[in-house]
């Protein structure tokens, strides 16, 4: 190999591994961040106020964005079918270390065919999107009819003066993330104004850890039921179920990413990482988001 190609491959794998480092370093924080106790407990509500717009006892449901976990862990302890998805896979890795019943995989909401799940939730996501609207938009395409979409975001009031007041009213447990939150985020918000499109009757919006976050929740109607004994219905349905199956859905609910199947079992041959593992700067993952 030529010295000058040889240098330029050398300098690519740096960059690579370099990458690989800040990745890891980020899913360490982030891990560090989610295990505040102001933190677990915002997110529980968060969890409980979505669960209850469903009527179906083990609803499926897909945390887009995941992180190490956090979400897909709690819906999974209130006994959803929850599967955690994030486009960086020491994200991934750092989710599969934690016990659980909650499912992880690499990929992003694109990858979700519409109807995918009952729940589709997005915390820390849409504050660092270059296009919150259209992000929102496929979010609620994977909503399934008669589901619901849960956003969780920093308010305006996230700010430093208000969280070190807020401080000494949340759990001990690495309080001090709070105000790093708060530094990061500065008072700036996630614009609600992106929702628009989606009717103000069907959304509800809830505040959490003294109104410093919010949960909104869109909910999606319920289709009408086709008539089974006609066969346009029948014909249109299978047709669906065969353009969902040429997209890697096998129905409603079971998207794959990553290797798994949403409704059935892991089929991908990844196993679980246990090497210990988002971001440059701090409280920021290479997608822009904090937590």
């Amino acid at each position: 190999m030529p010295p000058r190609r040889r240098s330029a491959v050398a300098g690519r794998l740096r960059v690579a591994a370099g990458a690989r480092v800040v990745s890891a370093l980020g899913a360490s924080f982030f891990q560090w961040v989610q295990g505040a106790d102001f933190y677990i407990d915002l997110h529980r509500e968060a969890v409980d106020l979505a669960l209850a717009t469903t009527a179906t006892p083990a609803p499926t449901w897909i945390d887009v964005g995941c992180g190490p976990g956090l979400v897909a862990r709690l819906a999974a302890d209130r006994g959803a079918l929850a599967t955690g998805i994030d486009r960086d896979p020491a994200m991934i890795r750092a989710a599969r270390r934690h016990p659980g019943a909650a499912r992880f995989a690499s990929g992003t909401a694109d990858a979700l065919a519409a109807g995918s799940a009952d729940i589709v939730s997005a915390a820390s996501l849409l504050y660092g999107a270059s296009d919150p609207r259209s992000m929102i938009a496929t979010l609620w395409a994977a909503v399934a009819p008669g589901g619901a979409l849960l956003i969780v975001e920093t308010t305006s009031l996230m700010t430093v003066d208000r969280a070190r007041a807020r401080a000494q009213e949340v759990g001990p447990r690495r309080r001090q993330a709070l105000m790093l939150w708060a530094r990061a985020r500065g008072g700036t918000a996630f614009d609600p104004t992106a929702l628009d499109f989606i009717p103000s009757e069907l959304r509800t919006t809830s505040p959490l850890l003294h109104g410093l976050v919010e949960a909104i929740i869109a909910a999606k109607p319920r289709a009408a039921e086709p008539n089974a004994c006609d066969p346009r219905a029948r014909r249109d349905r299978r047709s669906g179920d065969e353009a969902g199956e040429r997209r890697g859905v096998q129905g409603i609910g079971t998207p794959r990413v990553g290797g798994i199947s949403f409704g059935g079992r892991q089929r991908s041959s990844e196993q679980p990482s246990t090497s210990s593992d988002r971001s440059s700067t701090p409280l920021q993952g290479d997608d822009g988001r904090v937590p």
